[in-house]
């Protein structure tokens, strides 16, 4: 007996399978359980396939933050905090009682005052330890209990991190403090000329090289506007930060 084996599994009209007189006819309700499957499965694929596509690495979002801060010189390491902080609520620069430690405070209250309005009160805390160098920009007085800590092995390192109730710098020297004053000066800056918040970041920062400098001869621009006091003050500013 001959026959086409494309018809041993075949459907037909009625709902039965094959071409067996014995056989029954397939339920409906598991005839549709099983034409239904495949696709309530290629939709969840297509879900999945759109949330994983659709969700922002930590990576991206943090090598998009860094792309967009406008800080000289750039960070070494920029990572996406937890969340931004609005600048106009600040009132509050805590400090370790140190001259040079004051001195940032007194550079960053004056930025907060021109950037925004606020004259912020100055706090000082004893410092802890010869290396404890601290720097707050906040809501209110109380120093954060677990700042983060300065990269290890590096000369003028800092670390600076963004979060709602404010910022806070650490350092182990004071030039370390100094210079992450000075980014969190230019990220003020950078606040109040695009009229936005403090971006969420955690920076981790020290130079490639100790000393910073630049060759400047005068005889080369006589007459011109670059030999200027206002420009040269402009050029000190620049390298200080």
């Amino acid at each position: 007996m001959t026959s086409d084996r494309r018809d041993w599994h075949r459907p037909c009209a009625r709902g039965c399978i094959g071409r067996f007189k014995g056989e029954t006819e397939l339920d409906k309700s598991q005839m549709t359980h099983r034409t239904s499957a495949p696709r309530v499965s290629l939709v969840c694929v297509l879900l999945l396939i759109g949330l994983s596509a659709s969700r922002p690495s930590v990576a991206s979002a943090a090598t998009d933050i860094a792309a967009s801060l406008d800080v000289i010189p750039t960070p070494r390491n920029v990572s996406a905090g937890g969340a931004p902080f609005d600048a106009s609520r600040a009132r509050f620069i805590v400090t370790t009682d140190r001259a040079s430690d004051r001195l940032a405070a007194r550079l960053l209250q004056e930025t907060v005052r021109l950037t925004h309005g606020i004259d912020c009160d100055i706090v000082l805390l004893p410092a802890k330890s010869p290396n404890d160098h601290r720097l707050w920009l906040g809501k209110t007085s109380g120093f954060p209990g677990n700042p983060p800590a300065p990269p290890a092995s590096a000369s003028q390192r800092y670390a600076l991190s963004v979060g709602a109730p404010g910022v806070v710098i650490t350092s182990e020297a004071d030039a370390g403090l100094f210079y992450g004053a000075q980014t969190l000066i230019q990220l003020l800056e950078q606040s109040q000329r695009s009229r936005a918040v403090v971006p969420a970041i955690v920076i981790s920062d020290s130079p490639t090289f100790e000393m910073r400098c630049r060759y400047f001869d005068a005889s080369q621009y006589t007459n011109t506007i670059v030999n200027t006091r206002a420009n040269l003050d402009r050029e000190i500013k620049l390298l200080a930060r």
